[in-house]
């Protein structure tokens, strides 16, 4: 018993000082398990809301993304890992980006129990990630007209050769 109560205490230690929010979801009733603290400065809602009303989360995600958050809880109903990438919009309008990992936990007969993850804020790196998209700009292809400018100055007239051969012929004919 001293065991698992040290245990727990590590545990418990590790949940309390990471950043990322970590979760453990019963499948059964959809109620959470568990949430680390992580979840209200990531989501700035109380740990609390969330234990009372386990799909009021999905208020605080941007409305475009709401979907694939609802299919990744279909996939977690199958026994399916999910992975996937969100936005929460704050009360104050501010939005965050969110990394969602999600595992599947079956219990020794096979079923289907508990779904665990965690949640990452990654918002400076999504922010990097979409200035680089946002400044990098595509080759320009150039028009018809400047290759047909170019053409000549490039390449030797393909033809030009085999005209020359006819018309010698011809010549000595």
């Amino acid at each position: 018993e001293a065991a698992l109560v040290s245990s727990e205490a590590r545990f418990r230690e590790l949940a309390e000082n990471v950043q990322d929010m970590f979760y453990n979801r019963d499948v059964a009733s959809g109620r959470y398990l568990y949430i680390s603290p992580a979840y209200e400065a990531l989501w700035q809602r109380s740990l609390q809301s969330l234990y009372a009303d386990a799909d009021s989360c999905i208020e605080g995600i941007h409305p475009e993304d709401q979907a694939a958050v609802v299919q990744s809880k279909v996939q977690h109903a199958l026994g399916v890992m999910a992975d996937l990438e969100y936005r929460v919009v704050l009360d104050d309008g501010t939005t965050r980006w969110i990394r969602d990992h999600s595992y599947p936990v079956f219990n020794a007969a096979g079923e289907l129990e508990r779904v665990v993850g965690t949640a990452r804020h990654i918002t400076d790196r999504k922010q990097a990630d979409l200035s680089l998209v946002s400044t990098t700009r595509p080759p320009q292809m150039p028009s018809r007209a400047a290759l047909a400018r170019n053409l000549p100055q490039h390449r030797p007239r393909p033809l030009a050769g085999a005209c020359r051969v006819v018309r010698e012929r011809r010549a000595a004919r």
